[in-house]
């Protein structure tokens, strides 16, 4: 299998202009690569940077390898040309490097993905915990200095140059990608898919082709609607195109056959300047550095603010005290927020709210039910934004059950939201509730042993309809029969979470009874009761539109096992003013790499707003 891919990897490869690629010594296994740096706004641009890439048997269940022979001093280079970059570290989670699982690699990654993050790499680098040291100092330090030493690295690369080798020019790598994007070009199956000696119909080939969600057309990478469907589920409506648009993508160049990724670089000023003129939808990258997101010093505001007599919720402020302000809104119900919630956010642009919502987090007290509705939530957000003296939010951020606040929020509020960026959308209708919860929805026949395990924990009798086995468990009898049955409840939930199941994010809520409690009380609690709301009541016209002049983005993973896509599909159905962007490779998860990146990047765009 990893020999089959890799041949296809490679042949696509060897179209891109800012990459010069072949085999060492034949093997498919060991390629000699040179990185070509086309951005003049780049302080490698010019640059033609060599390097070995080598791969495991078990490619892409492993990652490759890369090394730079051509010296660079950066940051986030080893002087022997090794990187520090999370996209080359081994699936999974690591306490200790504070990465996590949607940092690294996984099997969903190409070779491709490496190079462009290793390309965004270069001109943003993470100086907090150096690779080179001596790098770090100087570009903190004497940031002219690391200029000069960086130009003398890029004339020496030039020597690496072959005789007979073209260096490719922007204007033509410009020409190139815009004429591919002109004509659209497909790439057939029979002429994409290199002869191997594999026999038969084995399923390898998943990771070898060009997936059927990625080719998304010349402008976007946004859903894949039929022919019929096109002019109503495009994210772009008559009312909205041919004017001052909000949702149009501040736009970045690579190449074409990067437009047909879910990958984007995060907007950076020196890619922007000079990819920003071709209006091809940004691609995008995952390297340790830059993907991950932002970075956010302490919380500048915390508190505890009273909503009535029985409940106080938490709040914390991070980023620019006189910034733009983004209220997040956290799943479950019952999640919780932490500063790492702030990673989708540019410090320098936005204020930071982030809220524990009532029973949840470090919100009093714990998991209590009493008190505790919809509209409860609903009016908390405006004491909050009251107390903290926001007179109107620039965005409302929210995911899965943040969703659903969000857009309610937004249409008894429609004067007070500037914009929305949902992802993971619920609407608590019935048929979304069955299709993760009961035996006659879609997770129980995809997932029947996890099913099985869920609903096991109830008496036989009770299985049928878990709801209220589940809520009389949760919020009856001792407590250690309670924690039981939150920690069946949450196994459950968590492992359809994410295509690669975080089993660290179990392994946290089971470390914390208050937290695991919190979780499954409220979800089920609010379950039981379809949230306070009517049968498709965000969905009303008369609802909707009260927001359609919001501007609004809609990122939902195409393998949502959570929240069904179609709630996705009939939310933008409705509502074609909003934006809708299918994540072809993710589940439910916004830590998932390709919803990961798309939130920053739209975060980075409504930023200009």
């Amino acid at each position: 299998m990893a020999q089959r891919i890799l041949m296809n990897e490679f042949k696509s490869l060897q179209c891109e202009p800012w990459v010069n690629i072949e085999l060492n010594n034949d093997d498919i296994f060991n390629w000699n690569i040179a990185l070509i740096v086309l951005n003049p706004e780049s302080l490698f641009y010019g640059g033609y940077f060599k390097a070995t890439m080598t791969f495991p048997p078990n490619y892409p269940f492993s990652p490759p390898g890369f090394k730079f022979n051509t010296p660079i001093f950066h940051p986030n280079i080893y002087v022997d040309g090794r990187l520090c970059i999370s996209i080359l570290h081994s699936p999974g989670e690591d306490e200790m490097s504070g990465e996590s699982a949607a940092e690294r690699w996984s099997p969903a990654q190409r070779v491709e993905s490496v190079l462009i993050s290793i390309l965004s790499l270069l001109d943003d680098p993470e100086v907090s915990s150096p690779a080179n040291v001596d790098a770090g100092i100087v570009l903190r330090r004497d940031p002219e200095k690391y200029k000069r030493i960086v130009a003398g690295d890029v004339e020496k690369s030039k020597e690496d140059i072959p005789e007979d080798f073209i260096m490719p020019t922007q204007e033509a790598a410009e020409r190139q990608a815009q004429e591919r994007a002109r004509q659209k070009a497909v790439i057939d199956d029979e002429e994409f898919w290199v002869d191997s000696d594999v026999d038969g119909d084995e399923d390898d080939d998943m990771f070898g082709g060009s997936d059927s969600e990625d080719g998304l057309g010349e402008n976007d990478d946004r859903d894949t609607a039929s022919d019929e469907d096109e002019a109503d589920y495009s994210g772009k409506s008559p009312d909205v195109e041919g004017r001052n648009n909000p949702h149009q993508p501040k736009n970045i160049f690579l190449s074409e056959a990067l437009i047909s990724k879910s990958v984007v670089f995060k907007s950076h000023p020196s890619f922007s300047s000079y990819y920003g003129r071709t209006g091809i939808s940004p691609p995008m990258a995952s390297p340790s550095s830059s993907i991950p997101g932002y970075t956010h010093e302490d919380a500048f505001d915390e508190g505890f603010l009273t909503v009535s007599p029985l409940h106080t919720i938490y709040y914390a402020q991070y980023g620019k005290q006189d910034g733009k302000p983004v209220l997040y809104l956290h799943g479950g119900p019952g999640g919780h927020t932490s500063k790492a919630n702030t990673t989708y956010f540019d410090p320098a642009v936005y204020r930071v709210v982030l809220l524990d919502q009532r029973g949840a987090g470090k919100s009093t007290p714990n998991s209590e039910t009493r008190e505790n509705t919809t509209a409860h939530i609903l009016s908390d957000i405006e004491v909050l934004r009251t107390h903290i003296g926001v007179s109107k939010w620039h965005a409302l951020f929210g995911g899965s059950w943040g969703s659903t606040l969000a857009l309610l929020y937004a249409q008894a509020h429609p004067d007070l939201v500037g914009s929305l960026i949902i992802q993971g959308i619920f609407t608590v209708r019935q048929e979304e509730l069955d299709w993760e919860w009961r035996s006659t929805g879609a997770v129980a026949r995809m997932f029947p042993e996890s099913y099985r395990d869920f609903i096991t924990h109830l008496p036989e009798g009770e299985r049928q309809d878990p709801y209220p086995a589940y809520y009389r468990l949760l919020t009856t009898g001792e407590r250690e029969t309670r924690v039981a049955a939150a920690r069946a409840w949450n196994e459950f939930d968590v492992s359809i979470g994410s295509i690669v199941p975080n089993r660290q994010n179990l392994e946290n809520m089971r470390a914390d009874d208050d937290a695991s409690l919190a979780h499954a009380v409220l979800e089920c609690h609010y379950f039981i009761h379809g949230a306070w709301l009517g049968e498709g009541q965000i969905l009303k016209k008369s609802n909707l539109d009260r927001i359609r002049h919001i501007p609004a983005t809609i990122i939902h993973g195409r393998y949502d096992l959570v929240c069904p896509p179609k709630t996705a599909y009939d939310l933008h159905r409705a509502w074609p003013e909003s934006r809708i962007y299918w994540i072809p490779d993710a589940g439910h998860s916004a830590s998932e790499p390709g919803t990961r990146r798309k939130l920053i990047e739209v975060c980075d765009e409504y930023a200009q707003l």
